[in-house]
């Protein structure tokens, strides 16, 4: 075998890792990975699905926030509001 076919096998392996992986198998996904970690481009497509999960933890994350900022303020409202009544009355 060749080192292009090496390389070859690499590549596809390591698509179907990243595949897996979008398929909603990340554990999988992972230890089929794990298995010949010794491939730059093995090492590259496990590194790849890694930064997916950041980015999408990340957003997750951002996504909360935004709810929790939106809340406050409508909680802010509501009791400025709730002053406003009771001073008035």
């Amino acid at each position: 075998m060749s080192q292009s076919d090496n390389e070859k096998c690499d590549n596809i392996y390591a698509k179907e890792g990243i595949a897996m992986w979008l398929n909603n198998k990340p554990k999988e996904a992972e230890e089929f990975f794990k298995k010949r970690m010794n491939s730059t481009q093995v090492l590259a497509g496990y590194a790849f699905t890694l930064c997916l999960v950041i980015l999408l933890k990340i957003l997750l994350f951002k996504e909360k926030l935004i709810i929790c900022v939106y809340l406050f303020f409508r909680m802010v409202q509501y009791h400025m509001n709730w002053i406003k009544l009771v001073r008035h009355n």
